[in-house]
């Protein structure tokens, strides 16, 4: 086996792609843990600065994901054979890495809307708020695909709904721009910011149906504000 005869595990094709980098891209879980165990650098990054994490959020591997998060004393193959590293830990990978363009695996993982690898890396306490160099969040990602379940667990793990970024737009405008009406309805339930600028945009581009959500949630919104100084 090339591990076993000492062979270099993290070297480089012409494109910095790593053993790690492709069996993690691939979904190859076995060869993932097997890599890791013979020592492998998991934050190695190929062109792009994607490393073996970015790779498995951007393909969907949620397996790897989790194994590479996991950080396991013993790994154990299909085969039954159980390796103890001498350290008794694997290497960290950490969750938050980001690649040359700000991405974290949240936000990539987000963008390919891979909804498992979304779950597990939510559980592995990935930063939901971190922002890109584009200053977008996981959530703009999650609200521009107009991906509703996955919205709900960002807002679910609390993500801020108001950040704005470099563009100027929150996740509500960005849903609203796109004319995601379930996004935007989830988004208002939590009361976002921005409804107005939101609402100039469906008017301009004649979403009817958010501008009526919109128009109402304001309508509900007044009526509440009135109820709580009517008790004073």
């Amino acid at each position: 086996m090339l591990v076993e005869a000492n062979c270099d595990v993290d070297k480089e094709d012409m494109n910095g792609n790593t053993a790690l980098l492709s069996c993690s891209q691939e979904g190859h879980q076995d060869c993932v843990e097997l890599l890791l165990v013979a020592g492998a650098d998991c934050r190695v990054a190929a062109i792009g600065g994607q490393n073996a994490l970015h790779r498995a959020c951007k393909y969907g591997r949620h397996l790897v994901v989790g194994r590479l998060l996991e950080g396991l004393s013993n790994i154990v193959g299909r085969n039954g054979i159980t390796v103890v590293l001498e350290n008794n830990e694997l290497q960290p990978i950490f969750v938050n890495d980001t690649d040359n363009f700000g991405n974290t695996a949240l936000i990539l993982a987000v963008q390919e809307e891979n909804h498992e690898v979304v779950e597990v890396l939510l559980a592995n306490e990935a930063a939901v708020d971190k922002a890109n160099d584009d200053g977008q969040t996981a959530l703009h990602a999650g609200a521009s695909a107009g991906n509703s379940q996955i919205v709900q667990y960002l807002v679910d793990a609390k993500a801020n709904l108001n950040i704005v970024c470099d563009e100027g737009e929150s996740a509500l405008i960005k849903a609203t721009h796109q004319n995601h009406h379930e996004i935007v309805s989830i988004l208002l339930s939590l009361n976002a910011d921005a409804t107005e600028i939101a609402l100039g945009v469906a008017e301009e581009k004649q979403y009817s149906r958010i501008v009526s959500m919109i128009k109402q949630h304001h309508l509900v919104k007044m009526a509440s504000n009135l109820n709580i100084e009517d008790k004073f």
